[in-house]
């Protein structure tokens, strides 16, 4: 379940049946909709019929689906995101180690191996078969160890051995042949989770391996603050869009804190961060809850997380007797239970998710989907009038980017396609902004705003969408 597979062509019972998705992707398709499925191919579950055969049976073809190794002497000195070594010893076969580059449940797959290749290459087929237009690759960059060789220590934060996984060529060559093999023949997509690397590196990921990929370069903030510098960030968000061809547009997903009080103070800035999404060269995705301009837990307390990661984090930190406080905001600063709520369609019990109890903690702020429907001026509204702007409009979709000289917080840019301009113009600030004597002497007519007056200067967090 989740990102420790156990079986790859099933559905985990919590979640439906096989009868269920088949009904998804026949409902989906009557109404325009395409299923794009997440693929685990870096690791599987510990509890995986490959993992447990290998464990059990030396001599079982499954033992080189995975890295094991011999003696604590034979292993390398690589981390494990969750920190620590990234090998651990099996628990019926005492100076066994197998590599685990995430948690120890999540044992890494051998891509050296023609059979694991193979193995995907039907796993791929089956869902492709049955009307999935293709996958989100998670963290495809890690997947192809070139060696097993000790890594260099390198910066604060660096998992000591990447360079002997990350952006290989090895990973090159998989998902070329992947495409070649597999998804070209039903016309499919791959959108690739690019972990640990720049756009620079990104962009050879772009030639005839991956459709689009997430880079995590515009979602970096300091150790001890959940605050995204919006110069650095307009400065980067440049870099990447004039290197990439074609890049996957994201502020939140699953693994991220709530933009709302991230890349903007207050809520008047939803609008505006979904006119940057929707207005840059590449793919916008929108995360659940998005559309609403929903935010962070207001009150939120260690027993209410169900993340690993907060709970390793805080356990660290409690374990070094740092006060429950700093335990606490570092916890929740790494945490990703704020991405993970249920989501809220009302204000009933259990915010209409359910009728009983969930899983997760319940969304503690007002904000939810009734809400926004009886709000003519909601996020959600604006959301669907620039989502009809685009999907209407060949320049927003396909054209070029080039970015105009401004001030610091005011991002500005034009695309251009097929002899047609659109001018967007961005205030990233909290405060008003001048607009430059060169912009407003552009002839222009304008096309949607996130306000309901066009003045000569911009409102805090505006956003507009001139045809030129």
């Amino acid at each position: 379940m989740g990102y420790d597979i156990s079986d790859y062509k099933s559905i985990n019972t919590l979640l439906g049946t096989m009868d269920d998705f088949d009904l998804l992707i026949e409902e989906a398709k009557k109404r325009g909709i395409k299923i794009v499925m997440d693929m685990v191919m870096n690791h599987t579950s510990s509890d995986h019929p490959w993992f447990k055969e290998a464990i059990n049976n030396k001599n079982s073809p499954y033992r080189d689906y995975y890295f094991f190794r011999q003696g604590k002497e034979n292993i390398n000195n690589w981390q494990a995101t969750m920190s620590g070594s990234a090998w651990t010893e099996l628990d019926n076969e005492k100076g066994t180690y197998y590599l685990h580059l995430y948690s120890d449940k999540q044992p890494d797959l051998n891509w050296q191996n023609p059979a694991v290749y193979n193995e995907f290459k039907n796993i791929l087929e089956f869902w492709l078969k049955k009307g999935v237009y293709g996958f989100r690759l998670d963290v495809i960059t890690q997947i192809y160890k070139e060696s097993l060789e000790d890594g260099k220590k390198g910066k604060i934060g660096e998992q000591v051995g990447r360079e002997h996984y990350l952006a290989t060529e090895g990973c090159h060559r998989v998902l070329r042949k992947l495409r070649e093999d597999v998804l070209d023949k039903y016309n499919g997509i791959f959108i690739g989770e690019c972990y640990g690397i720049d756009h620079n590196i990104a962009k050879s990921f772009l030639d005839n391996e991956l459709d689009t990929l997430f880079l995590f370069e515009l979602t970096h903030t300091s150790l001890l603050k959940n605050k995204i510098n919006m110069r650095k960030f307009k400065k980067n968000l440049i870099q990447v869009q004039t290197t990439l061809d074609y890049n996957g547009n994201f502020l939140e997903n699953h693994d991220q804190h709530r933009s709302i009080g991230r890349y903007v103070k207050d809520k008047k800035g939803a609008k505006m961060l979904l006119t940057l999404l929707f207005t840059l060269k590449g793919i916008p995705f929108i995360y659940q809850g998005e559309e609403l301009a929903l935010q962070d837990y207001q009150n939120f307390s260690p027993s209410d997380s169900q993340d690993m990661v907060y709970k390793h984090v805080y356990k660290l930190l409690k374990s070094y007797h740092l006060p429950n406080f700093i335990a606490k905001k570092i916890s929740r600063l790494f945490g990703r239970d704020d991405a993970r709520y249920p989501y809220p369609f009302n204000n009933s019990v259990f915010n209409g998710f359910s009728s009983v109890k969930p899983w997760s903690k319940v969304y503690d702020g007002k904000e939810n989907r009734e809400e926004a429907l009886n709000d003519k001026n909601s996020s959600l509204y604006y959301l669907k009038e620039l989502y009809n702007l685009r999907k209407n409009d060949d320049v927003l979709c396909f054209g070029n980017i080039s970015f105009l000289k401004d001030n610091k917080l005011i991002l500005s840019y034009i695309r251009e396609y097929q002899n047609k301009k659109r001018l967007i113009i961005l205030n990233l600030s909290n405060k008003r902004k001048n607009i430059s004597n060169k912009i407003k002497n552009l002839k222009k007519e304008l096309l949607l705003s996130t306000s309901n007056k066009e003045k000569d200067y911009l409102q805090h967090y505006e956003g507009r969408i001139y045809s030129l």
